[in-house]
């Protein structure tokens, strides 16, 4: 038995020798893990914070695009009383206004002119009434003024479908500071409504007296319209504006 003690003594040694070098490796692989982990962590937060920088950069511009405004009453009011009209005036036929072929009614000045004394007659009493809360001025051939305050917009619409194929819209800034939005666009008789151009008078007063043409083309009968939109929360916009 005496010999054995020392055997027995070393390999107790070297169990726990080996026992520690056990534990020493399991802690530097903790260790190491660690270190890992905080790379990826860090790595995975730049990579999301440079997500969310791709997203903002790609919805900003969408957040400050300028829409065609509340038209959707409106034009749907003047396409079914313009159908009316036509039929009263004996250019076109058909039950539903969508289905119509206003042709003649365009091709006649004189029809169409008299159409328009009617269209203008009913614009004025819709102003005052169901139209009142949404506010939409008449696009004319004459220049009007408009001065838009705060984040306010306005709607121009034309009160009758054009019986010509080009329509040209101007826009001149007479003061102030805003910088604001301006939307072109047309509606047709089946209610579709879409934006043909958009474009941005930038802030500041160095761009007083600049005026903004647009050439709608194909506008015979389609209804056209301009949304003006502030995009200042305290300056504000003034200009004129006319369609010929």
């Amino acid at each position: 038995m005496k010999k054995l003690l020392p055997i027995l003594t070393c390999s107790t040694y070297c169990y726990l020798y080996m026992v520690e070098l056990c534990k020493q490796a399991r802690r530097i692989d903790m260790k190491r893990s660690e270190q890992i982990n905080i790379f990826y962590g860090k790595r995975i937060k730049a990579i999301a914070t440079v997500s969310v920088m791709i997203v903002f950069a790609s919805v900003s511009p969408l957040v400050n695009a300028t829409g065609c405004g509340s038209l959707a009453t409106v034009t749907s009011d003047i396409w079914s009383k313009f159908g009316g009209v036509a039929i009263a005036a004996g250019c076109a036929v058909g039950a539903e206004t969508a289905d119509m072929d206003f042709f003649k009614c365009y091709k006649d000045i004189t029809t169409y002119n008299n159409m328009a004394k009617s269209m203008t007659a009913y614009w004025n009493t819709q102003v005052d009434s169901s139209w009142k809360k949404i506010g939409p001025r008449p696009l004319t051939d004459k220049w009007q003024s408009g001065t838009l305050v705060s984040t306010f917009g306005r709607v121009w619409t034309s009160q009758l479908p054009a019986n010509s194929s080009k329509l040209t819209v101007k826009i001149k800034k007479l003061d102030f500071k805003a910088e604001t939005g301006v939307a072109v666009c047309v509606t047709d008789k089946k209610g579709k409504t879409t934006k043909l151009k958009e474009h941005t008078f930038s802030k500041g007063k160095d761009n007083i007296g600049n005026t903004w043409t647009y050439v709608i083309n194909n506008a015979m009968d389609k209804i056209s319209s301009v949304h003006l939109d502030d995009k200042s929360a305290v300056k504000k916009f003034k200009y004129e504006i006319k369609a010929e």
